[in-house]
Protein backbone atom coordinates (compact mmCIF):
# COMPACT_ATOMS: atom_id res chain seq x y z
CA UNK A 1 0.00 0.00 0.00
CA UNK A 2 1.31 3.53 -0.72
CA UNK A 3 -0.54 7.46 -0.46
CA UNK A 4 -0.99 7.93 -4.04
CA UNK A 5 -3.66 9.04 -5.96
CA UNK A 6 -5.21 5.94 -8.11
CA UNK A 7 -5.94 7.84 -11.21
CA UNK A 8 -2.71 9.50 -11.48
CA UNK A 9 -0.42 6.55 -12.53
CA UNK A 10 2.78 8.05 -12.81
CA UNK A 11 2.95 9.14 -9.00
CA UNK A 12 1.53 5.42 -7.91
CA UNK A 13 4.38 3.83 -10.36
CA UNK A 14 6.97 6.45 -9.44
CA UNK A 15 6.42 5.84 -5.65
CA UNK A 16 9.54 4.76 -3.83
CA UNK A 17 7.82 2.19 -2.15
CA UNK A 18 6.52 0.52 -5.69
CA UNK A 19 10.13 0.80 -7.52
CA UNK A 20 11.84 -0.39 -4.56
CA UNK A 21 9.56 -3.46 -4.09
CA UNK A 22 8.17 -4.55 -7.59
CA UNK A 23 10.15 -5.66 -10.57
CA UNK A 24 8.37 -3.99 -13.28
CA UNK A 25 10.55 -6.42 -15.57
CA UNK A 26 8.06 -9.48 -14.55
CA UNK A 27 4.76 -10.06 -14.98
CA UNK A 28 2.34 -8.48 -12.59
CA UNK A 29 -1.41 -9.04 -11.92
CA UNK A 30 -3.35 -4.95 -11.35
CA UNK A 31 -6.56 -5.18 -9.71
CA UNK A 32 -9.02 -2.09 -10.30
CA UNK A 33 -11.74 -3.30 -7.97
CA UNK A 34 -14.70 -0.51 -7.51
CA UNK A 35 -12.78 2.31 -8.41
CA UNK A 36 -12.85 2.68 -12.00
CA UNK A 37 -16.45 4.28 -12.04
CA UNK A 38 -15.10 6.74 -9.63
CA UNK A 39 -13.00 8.38 -12.34
CA UNK A 40 -15.21 10.81 -14.64
CA UNK A 41 -12.45 11.82 -17.10
CA UNK A 42 -11.25 9.63 -19.97
CA UNK A 43 -10.78 5.61 -17.93
CA UNK A 44 -9.06 3.89 -20.84
CA UNK A 45 -6.51 7.11 -20.92
CA UNK A 46 -5.97 7.18 -17.77
CA UNK A 47 -5.44 3.03 -17.62
CA UNK A 48 -3.29 3.04 -20.03
CA UNK A 49 -0.14 5.23 -17.53
CA UNK A 50 -0.48 1.67 -16.39
CA UNK A 51 -0.91 -0.81 -18.82
CA UNK A 52 2.23 0.83 -20.80
CA UNK A 53 4.90 0.30 -17.81
CA UNK A 54 3.53 -3.49 -17.09
CA UNK A 55 5.14 -5.87 -18.98
CA UNK A 56 4.23 -8.51 -21.19
CA UNK A 57 1.95 -11.71 -19.59
CA UNK A 58 0.74 -9.12 -17.14
CA UNK A 59 -2.95 -9.38 -15.95
CA UNK A 60 -5.35 -6.50 -15.31
CA UNK A 61 -8.70 -7.46 -13.32
CA UNK A 62 -11.38 -4.61 -13.25
CA UNK A 63 -14.56 -4.35 -12.04
CA UNK A 64 -17.04 -1.45 -12.52
CA UNK A 65 -20.39 -0.29 -12.38
CA UNK A 66 -22.35 -1.69 -15.18
CA UNK A 67 -24.97 0.14 -17.49
CA UNK A 68 -26.47 -3.17 -18.43
CA UNK A 69 -28.21 -1.82 -21.59
CA UNK A 70 -31.46 -3.28 -20.97
CA UNK A 71 -34.86 -1.58 -21.32
CA UNK A 72 -35.71 -3.16 -17.20
CA UNK A 73 -32.34 -2.20 -15.90
CA UNK A 74 -30.87 0.85 -17.59
CA UNK A 75 -33.83 3.30 -15.79
CA UNK A 76 -32.52 2.14 -12.58
CA UNK A 77 -28.89 2.07 -13.58
CA UNK A 78 -28.91 5.85 -14.45
CA UNK A 79 -31.51 6.49 -11.35
CA UNK A 80 -28.65 5.00 -9.15
CA UNK A 81 -25.94 6.61 -10.96
CA UNK A 82 -27.82 10.76 -10.28
CA UNK A 83 -28.23 9.10 -6.46
CA UNK A 84 -24.19 8.20 -6.73
CA UNK A 85 -23.18 11.48 -8.73
CA UNK A 86 -25.53 13.66 -6.23
CA UNK A 87 -23.84 12.22 -3.18
CA UNK A 88 -20.81 13.23 -0.71
CA UNK A 89 -18.74 11.54 -2.85
CA UNK A 90 -19.74 12.70 -5.85
CA UNK A 91 -18.40 9.95 -8.16
CA UNK A 92 -20.23 6.62 -9.57
CA UNK A 93 -20.48 6.33 -13.39
CA UNK A 94 -22.22 3.71 -15.06
CA UNK A 95 -20.75 2.30 -18.17
CA UNK A 96 -22.14 0.67 -20.41
CA UNK A 97 -20.19 -3.08 -22.48
CA UNK A 98 -18.42 -1.54 -24.81
CA UNK A 99 -17.09 1.30 -22.57
CA UNK A 100 -15.41 -0.94 -20.05
CA UNK A 101 -13.99 -3.46 -22.58
CA UNK A 102 -12.60 -0.19 -24.42
CA UNK A 103 -10.31 0.22 -21.37
CA UNK A 104 -8.67 -3.14 -21.91
CA UNK A 105 -8.29 -2.86 -25.78
CA UNK A 106 -5.13 -4.44 -27.47
CA UNK A 107 -5.22 -6.19 -24.56
CA UNK A 108 -6.32 -10.57 -24.31
CA UNK A 109 -9.31 -10.76 -22.46
CA UNK A 110 -9.92 -14.36 -20.75
CA UNK A 111 -13.12 -15.99 -20.97
CA UNK A 112 -15.41 -15.63 -17.86
CA UNK A 113 -15.78 -19.09 -17.75
CA UNK A 114 -15.93 -22.11 -19.18
CA UNK A 115 -17.10 -22.50 -22.90
CA UNK A 116 -18.09 -18.96 -22.84
CA UNK A 117 -16.97 -16.18 -25.11
CA UNK A 118 -13.91 -13.92 -24.09
CA UNK A 119 -15.56 -10.20 -22.73
CA UNK A 120 -16.90 -8.31 -19.78
CA UNK A 121 -19.11 -10.68 -17.55
CA UNK A 122 -21.69 -9.82 -14.68
CA UNK A 123 -18.99 -10.68 -11.53
CA UNK A 124 -21.80 -12.79 -10.19
CA UNK A 125 -21.05 -14.97 -13.45
CA UNK A 126 -17.62 -14.55 -13.58
CA UNK A 127 -15.89 -18.25 -13.80
CA UNK A 128 -18.69 -19.56 -11.78
CA UNK A 129 -18.24 -22.51 -9.42
CA UNK A 130 -21.78 -24.51 -10.64
CA UNK A 131 -25.00 -23.73 -12.50
CA UNK A 132 -26.73 -20.73 -10.89
CA UNK A 133 -29.13 -22.17 -8.15
CA UNK A 134 -31.06 -18.47 -7.58
CA UNK A 135 -32.22 -15.67 -9.72
CA UNK A 136 -29.35 -12.71 -10.02
CA UNK A 137 -30.71 -9.68 -8.11
CA UNK A 138 -31.37 -6.45 -9.20
CA UNK A 139 -27.77 -5.16 -8.23
CA UNK A 140 -25.93 -8.03 -9.58
CA UNK A 141 -27.23 -6.84 -12.94
CA UNK A 142 -25.03 -3.62 -12.10
CA UNK A 143 -21.14 -4.86 -11.34
CA UNK A 144 -19.36 -5.82 -14.62
CA UNK A 145 -16.17 -7.34 -14.35
CA UNK A 146 -13.37 -8.34 -17.18
CA UNK A 147 -9.56 -10.47 -16.60
CA UNK A 148 -7.26 -9.23 -19.33
CA UNK A 149 -3.52 -10.22 -20.36
CA UNK A 150 -1.10 -8.28 -22.01
CA UNK A 151 -0.01 -9.83 -24.82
Amino acid sequence: MVEADIFGPGGVLGHSTVTERLDLTRPLALLQVSTLHHYTADVAAMMRGYFDALPSGSYVVLSHLLDPEDPELTPTARKLERVALGSAMGSGTFRTRVEIERIVEGWEIVPPGPDREPGLSLCAQWWPDGPLLRPLTTTEHFFGCVVARKP
